[in-house]
């Protein structure tokens, strides 16, 4: 709990988040709604802790592999 709900001592994981938010919305070309664009981003930001509160399947993680290897291609 500390560690999601602590506060960072500088403002780098801000700053972080809004170049996240400017790429995001930049890429999609303002196609998303602000709320869904939010959900993105804390998504991403925090998909660590996600993954650690609920480890993806071998079905997932097997999916997460095709999908990664046909993006490099």
């Amino acid at each position: 709990a500390q560690r999601v709900l602590s506060i960072p001592a500088t403002n780098t994981c801000a700053e972080r988040i809004f170049l996240d938010s400017e790429n995001t919305i930049k890429s999609c070309r303002r196609r998303f709604e602000i709320s869904k664009v939010n959900q993105l981003l804390f998504m991403h930001r925090n998909l660590s802790t996600l993954r650690e509160l609920f480890p993806p399947s071998v079905e997932q993680i097997k999916i997460e592999k095709i999908v990664a290897l046909q993006q490099h291609q």
